[in-house]
């Protein structure tokens, strides 16, 4: 702790983005790489790719130890199970993708044979996220229903540095 004695805190608010598979491999909507194709009949403004900025979620606080600085990183989920989501049958998987530094979903049998990209989650250093969609998940019941990542933001981690060192970690939950 520095001289005053005040550790950083911070407060996370919940993010929220939409994206449509009707736009998966749909020039301008979606990418012509994308590894499925969507049907854009009825769709009203899809799009395949949403940007968030953490730095709207989050509050910081320094105390009187004067601000310092904010650093927003993905953390390594090394094939963790991508909580009820499955790709054509496939169960998703998380891994950072140490070339790019993206977090990606990965389907596949087992997290060894996940290979086939379903969605990626870009990280920069102002705190800007890219969620991009390159696949279909998997709908249980209604074809038109939501799903959620519920259990993303985990690996996903904010760290609050103020004047004198003193810092505070903390992960977007799930």
């Amino acid at each position: 702790q520095g001289p005053n004695g005040d550790v950083p805190t911070l407060v996370l608010a919940p993010a929220n983005v939409e994206v449509q598979e009707d736009a998966l491999g749909n020039p301008p909507y979606g990418d012509a790489a994308d590894g499925a194709q969507g049907n854009l009949d009825g769709v009203h403004q899809p799009t395949d790719s949403q940007t968030i900025d953490l730095a709207t979620l989050t509050t910081f606080n320094f105390g009187n130890d004067a601000s310092g600085s904010v650093q927003y990183a993905l953390l390594n989920p090394g094939g963790a199970v991508a909580d009820g989501l499955t790709s054509h049958g496939e169960q998703v998987y998380y891994f950072l993708n140490q070339t790019t530094g993206a977090l990606e979903g990965r389907a596949g049998s087992s997290p060894q044979s996940a290979d086939r990209v379903v969605f990626t989650v870009d990280l920069d250093a102002s705190g800007k996220v890219v969620f991009d969609l390159q696949d279909a998940l998997d709908h249980f019941g209604d074809d038109e229903s939501q799903l959620a990542l519920t259990d993303v933001g985990q690996y996903v981690r904010v760290t609050a540095t103020n004047a004198n060192g003193d810092h505070t970690v903390a992960d977007f939950g799930g």
